[in-house]
Formats: structure tokens, sequence, C-alpha cells
């Protein structure tokens, strides 16, 4: 009785937890690389509402999904960082995304129309990616010291 008991809360915690799992479409990409904000490399990451597109340079260094770049994004908080996938979630494998107007990116792909505001963590605002409740991949962005560190 307790074993068909846990079983069926089991399946019933599995089947919620799933059911609002706006990442479960994209595939499964490593992360894994520093960029220091001392360096001239960083693009405007030194201000609040700076951005930076990480492409592989590395053997060692992982950037998302087929290693096409991670964008890493300062908040206008000032000392928060964040890191999306530059692949488009709607229209991957193809489509990727390119800074449009400060913290709202869009999709290169003009069939796709998606935009998302990176101040509300990568969530849609426009096209094909609103219409099917898909937001960017995050990673975890770290501040230590001088350095931004993106894993996952």
């Amino acid at each position: 009785m307790y074993k068909k008991t846990f079983i069926i809360s089991l399946l019933c915690c599995i089947f919620q937890s799933c059911e609002n799992d706006t990442l479960s479409y994209f595939p499964y990409a490593p992360v894994s690389f520093e960029i220091s904000l001392m360096s001239d490399e960083h693009g405007t990451l030194t201000q609040p509402g700076g951005f930076y597109v990480k492409r592989k340079k590395l053997e060692r260094e992982r950037v998302g999904y087929r290693d096409r770049g991670v964008l890493v994004y300062r908040t206008y908080q000032g000392d928060e960082f964040r890191a999306f996938d530059i692949t488009c979630s709607s229209c991957f494998p193809t489509g990727t995304i390119a800074v449009s107007n400060g913290h709202i990116v869009k999709c290169t792909n003009s069939a796709c129309n998606s935009e998302y505001n990176l101040e509300a963590f990568g969530s849609a605002v426009s096209g094909l990616a609103k219409e099917r409740g898909r937001r960017l991949q995050p990673y975890k962005a770290t501040l230590v010291g001088n350095d931004v560190i993106v894993r996952n």
C-alpha cells in the first residue's frame, strides 16, 4: 500500500514540475569561462546595461550551444550579471540573437522575429518565442573580484 502511494505521489510531482518547464526544449550545452573586467576585451561590461558576447577562443572554454557564444549582460542595478546562450530559443539551431536596443535583444532570423528582455531574465516580449512561451537559455554568472565567471 505504501509503495503504491509513494509511486503515485512521485508521478504527481514529476508531472507537476514539468508543466511549467520552459527550458526543457533547449538542448544542454556546457558553459565554462571567465571574463576579466580589467581587460580591454570585456566590451561595455563595466557600465550598467553593458554587454559582451563571449566567443570560444581557448580549447578549454565552453560557450554554449554548439560553442556559438554566450551573451553576458550587466543589469541596470550594477553588480548583477546575467548570461544567456546567443542561440534563439524559438528557432534553434539556426537563429541567433543580437543586441538591438539596450536590454532588448532580437533574433537574427526574420521569420522568427522574437525579441527578449535581458532585464526580465531573458523572457520573450514578442515574436515566435512569446507565442511559444520561451525565454533565452540562462547560465549562471557570478562576479568574483574583477572577474565574471560563467558556468553551468
